[in-house]
């Protein structure tokens, strides 16, 4: 059975992810976690004296700290997270509530929030995508000066130059320290001096026939150009009748939703994300091409009965999705399989589904076992579109 408990010069904590699932042998923290919370408390030799100066009261803030394995440890100095993750807000808090920290000590944001305090410790767990590491970045650089202290981790095997980079490139000279337990600390000093460029974020492209605009921002799935799956599904959207409700499930920047609510003109569209910026993107892409009148609804949440816009029991008409396999830095298919079961139960009788995914995913398997039917709709080489109803 997978141990839950980080045991850090900080403290023990238990740490979950969310949501929790039975038998759960994912953790909520990782070597580099660990790594960068010795190297804060001070007791690994190779601690640069100037992180002693930042005493628990100055302004702290956590970058894209998945699960809270950085803030609850942290917890004492109030510091302000920032996530795009539905999940990981979530997962922070009650991670705090085990430990009995007042949810109100510790302010957590998405990268929509704009922060104002300066910032005396910047600690930061760098996402692979480069673009969303950057959009972060930048979004507190005013907020550094030449004495703040930068400090991030992560593991060898997702620490890259191109990720070092960004750090020069937007905060300052970045360096990193020997691998231990294959993480490296990342270590950068900023300077104010430097001019990192224009940002050319949210970015907008456009999908001929029809001069549909596409927004996107950072970290958000095939934010540029339109993926070979989503155009696959999009040649195979049904037409509904009458006022029904669609569902655009892990909508990304909105284009099955926008699309399917242009060929059902009197249908109302749920789109539904973990990603704030995912949320963002799919607002702006539907306000585009439809207007600021059209029966349209976006819900942060993880999946279709976990956050604030939960859906009643057989509401849906029509769920169309394409699920990602990764979860964080972990594959599988554990977000499929809560996609499909929550679509089986928000769909009303007659209702349907049809998800794209890789061939390699065998989503038809999946789909037959929970609705006990599933038809193939269209197949590449790569990519199957499948069908499934509910009964």
């Amino acid at each position: 059975m997978t141990d839950h408990t980080m045991t850090v010069p900080q403290g023990a904590y238990e740490l979950r992810r969310h949501p929790e699932r039975d038998r759960e042998e994912l953790r909520a923290w990782d070597a580099a976690d660990e790594l960068l919370l010795h190297r804060l408390a001070g007791v690994d030799p190779g601690v640069d004296a100037a992180w002693q100066s930042i005493a628990p009261g100055d302004a702290t803030v956590v970058l894209h700290d998945a699960f809270g394995a950085l803030t609850v440890p942290l917890a004492d100095r109030s510091p302000t997270v920032v996530v795009d993750s539905y999940c990981s807000a979530v997962a922070i808090r009650e991670n705090l509530g085990r430990h009995g920290v007042d949810a109100a000590a510790v302010r957590v944001c998405t990268p929509l929030d704009e922060l104002d305090e300066p910032i005396s410790l910047l600690v930061v767990r760098p996402p692979r995508n480069l673009a969303l590491l950057e959009h972060l970045l930048r979004s507190v650089r005013p907020l550094l000066d030449a004495g703040s202290v930068v400090v991030g981790a992560e593991m060898v095997k997702h620490l890259h130059t191109s990720t070092l980079a960004v750090f020069e490139r937007v905060l300052g000279p970045t360096t990193t320290s020997r691998a231990h337990r294959r993480a490296r600390v990342i270590e950068c000093r900023p300077d104010p001096t430097i001019d990192p460029g224009p940002w050319d974020w949210p970015t907008t492209f456009r999908l001929e026939p029809g001069a549909h605009d596409v927004t996107s921002w950072p970290g958000v799935f095939a934010a540029s150009r339109l993926d070979h799956g989503t155009a696959l599904l999009l040649d195979h959207l049904p037409e509904t009748d009458g006022p029904e409700t669609i569902v655009d499930l892990g909508c990304g920047n909105g284009v099955l939703g926008t699309f399917a609510a242009l060929e059902n003109p009197e249908a109302s569209v749920i789109f539904v994300d973990d990603s704030a910026l995912a949320m963002a993107s799919a607002e702006a892409t539907c306000r585009a091409n439809l207007g600021e009148d059209r029966d349209t609804t976006f819900v942060l949440g993880n999946g279709l009965f976990d956050g604030p816009g939960a859906l009643d029991d057989g509401s849906v008409g029509l769920v169309l999705t394409n699920p990602p396999f990764h979860e964080h830095r972990a594959m599988g298919d554990a977000i499929a399989w809560q996609m499909f079961v929550d679509s089986h139960r928000a769909l009303r009788s007659g209702g349907e589904i049809l998800v794209v995914g890789n061939r390699h995913l065998a989503h038809h398997a999946k789909l037959r076992r929970i609705f006990g039917n599933c038809t193939i709709v269209a197949s590449t080489s790569r990519y199957v579109v499948v069908r499934a109803s509910r009964s």
